[in-house]
This record gives C-alpha cells, sequence and structure tokens, in this order.
C-alpha cells in the first residue's frame, strides 16, 4: 500500500511541475503582462478550474449511480449541496470536509459488485474530460489572456485529478477511487466490507429495519484497522441492529467500540456519535452525569443539526434527564416529520419506533 501511495505523489508532483513549466514556456513566448496581472489571472483560474474538475468527478459518479439504478441520495461540490428528501430534489450551501462527494444508495442486491465498479469507472472517465479543456490555450493564436490563464490551467490541475484518482491511494482510514478499483480486483478484506455495507443499504432501503438485516451481513466478516472508515460504519450499524433487538448489553458494547474510534473521525461525525450516545445514556442508562457532559461537549452541533438522530436525543434528554415533558409534543412531532423524510425505509421505521419508544415512557 505504501508504495502506492509514494508512486501517486511522485507522478502527480512530476506531471504538475511538467505541465506548469509547458505553460510558462508558452505563456513567455506569447505573453507580456506585468507580475500582478498574471498571478491574479491565475488564482482566479485555479479556483474556477479546481471547481470544474471536482464538478466532473462528481458528476461522473452521479451518472454512473444512475445507470446502474442506484438511488442517488446527495450531490456535493463545494459548498454547493444537493440533497434528496423522499422524491424532491433540495439545495442548501454547506461547508464540506471534502472538496465533493456523492452519496448513492443501492436498491437490491444484486451483482452489486459490479454495479459498484462501474460506478467508480464513471468517475475517473469524468476526471479525464477536463484535461482536454486546456487545448484551446494552445491550439488558438491572440487569445485574451485571462482565457489563455483559465484554459491552460486546466493542464496542471486535471492531470493532477486524474493522477489522483487513478493511482490507488488511501489516507486515513479512506480509499481513492484507484484503491477501491483494486480492491474489487482483488476482494480484499476492506471490499468484502464494503461490498456488506451496501448490501445492509439495500435491505434498509427496501424497508427492513436493522434487526431484520441479514446477519451475514454484519458479523461474518474479517477485521478491519481501527482507522477504516468502513469499520465505523459497520460498527454504527451493528449498535442499530441490537438496539432495534432490544439487546442492551450487546448495544452499549457496540456504542462504547462507536465511541473509541471517534479519534479517527472528523469533527461531526464525532459528533453524531456523541448524540448516539446522548440518546442511549438518556433513554436507557438514565445517567445524568454522562448525559449532561455529552450535552455540553456536543452543543453547538445539538442546536444546529435538526436531523432524526439529533432530534430524538435532545427529546430523551428533556424528558428523562431534565423532566421537562411540557416541551415534549414539539419534539416528537418535530421529530416524526425529520424521519418520515428518511431515504431509506427501512432507517425511518427505526426511527419512528425510537420515537413512539420516548412517548410511551413519557406517557
Amino acid at each position: 500500500m505504501r508504495k502506492y501511495k509514494i508512486l501517486n505523489y511522485i507522478l502527480s508532483f512530476t506531471a504538475v511541475i511538467l505541465s506548469v513549466l509547458l505553460i510558462s514556456n508558452f505563456s513567455a513566448k506569447n505573453y507580456v503582462v506585468s507580475t500582478g496581472k498574471l498571478v491574479g489571472f491565475y488564482v482566479i483560474s485555479i479556483v474556477l478550474v479546481s471547481f470544474i474538475c471536482t464538478f466532473f468527478h462528481e458528476l461522473g459518479h452521479l451518472i454512473g449511480a444512475k445507470r446502474v439504478g442506484f438511488s442517488v441520495i446527495t450531490f456535493c461540490v463545494w459548498f454547493f449541496k444537493f440533497y434528496k428528501v423522499k422524491n424532491k430534489t433540495k439545495f442548501s450551501f454547506v461547508f464540506p470536509e471534502d472538496s465533493g462527494y456523492t452519496e448513492s444508495c443501492p436498491k437490491d442486491t444484486i451483482n452489486l459488485e459490479k454495479k459498484f465498479k462501474k460506478t467508480i469507472v464513471f468517475a475517473l472517465i469524468f476526471s479525464i474530460i477536463p484535461v482536454f479543456f486546456c487545448l484551446p490555450s494552445f491550439i488558438f493564436d491572440n487569445l485574451p489572456f485571462f482565457l489563455f490563464t483559465f484554459f491552460s490551467t486546466f493542464l496542471p490541475i486535471a492531470i493532477y485529478g486524474v493522477l489522483n484518482n487513478f493511482i490507488p491511494m488511501s489516507e486515513n482510514g479512506v480509499r481513492n477511487d484507484g484503491e477501491v478499483l483494486r480492491g474489487l480486483k482483488i476482494l480484499d478484506d476492506e471490499t468484502k466490507v464494503t461490498i456488506s455495507l451496501l448490501k445492509i443499504q439495500a435491505e434498509l432501503y427496501q424497508g427492513k429495519t436493522p434487526s431484520d438485516i441479514n446477519e451475514e451481513f454484519l458479523f461474518d466478516l474479517p477485521q478491519l484497522p481501527e482507522d477504516s472508515v468502513n469499520f465505523t460504519a459497520l460498527t454504527l450499524y451493528r449498535y442499530y441492529f441490537y438496539l432495534d433487538k432490544n439487546d442492551l448489553e450487546n448495544a452499549k458494547k457496540q456504542l462504547e467500540r462507536l465511541n473509541s474510534l471517534t479519534k479517527y473521525m472528523s469533527k461531526i461525525y464525532k459528533a453524531h456519535v456523541g448524540a448516539q450516545r446522548l440518546f442511549y445514556y438518556s433513554f436507557i442508562e438514565k445517567d445524568e452525569n454522562v448525559a449532561d457532559d455529552l450535552t455540553y461537549e456536543n452543543e453547538k452541533y445539538l442546536n444546529a443539526v435538526n436531523d432524526s438522530v439529533n432530534i430524538r436525543a435532545k427529546l430523551a434528554y428533556i424528558c428523562f434527564i431534565k423532566g421537562d415533558k411540557e416541551s415534549f409534543e414539539s419534539f416528537y412531532k418535530m421529530g416524526k416529520k425529520v424521519s418520515k423524510r428518511q431515504n431509506l425505509t427501512g432507517v425511518k421505521l427505526f426511527e419512528l419506533k425510537l420515537l413512539d419508544a420516548i412517548k410511551n415512557k413519557v406517557e
């Protein structure tokens, strides 16, 4: 794995440097501009071209997912996020930790490996397209300097994007597309878990709640490293499985295992795990000290994000830790409304079940 990572860095760096030298040489022969104008135009071009290259890559994922029959849930490029709520597409401005991502879900478990591979291949093909956008800068004479900088900037940035996606590499437990394809070819442990996670999503999409999921998709799997994103996702699904079965002892074990993985997670995902724990320690354990600490640690996230997990966590906290049952009705109605927007039917049913469990204890 390390040799691929080193190869990725070397080839990407070399390709970018050679591209920049080519552009600089061509520019020096055909244009005479001030340093300020040169820097300003290239800064603007770098921003625009980076956005376009990211857009094409994610567009490939989106089209690939559509072609194989996956349900596309989220399409995000930089600050622009399009997401699906039931059958409606909505838009919002976000501050993502990644430059772009496309979230899709299989509708069944048939030929998942082949379908998943196609979504990756489409993204790689679409990543190549922006490389050719540099051609006008070398074909047409006397282009305005801004247009030259704009088109020529595609050469280093698009080439870097292609190599960075094609050459297999894994960083902080996250695989690039090339590494995903390599895993599908050799069917390594990480890939086996990836396919199982897709099968879990497919069953949730079809309406199975977590406790109804085929246990082979959850437990008969290789052990992954702790920093693997797939290991975190699998642990969360195992927690849901036990919680849905009312096996509270094993649910707590999975929840605390999930908590032990937070050092590898992004801030948002850490806060999500905090919300999961807040629900558990408010509704099931009724541990005031732990619940208060979790509320304090994740206050900003709990107040800013109104997803189904956060709402039921806050509902459990105000009812069973703070004893404020007067606020129950408003949070309960909000929770039901948000839960019904879930794209995975099984998750919707699961969230509604947990809300009703809170309601039954309150009454």
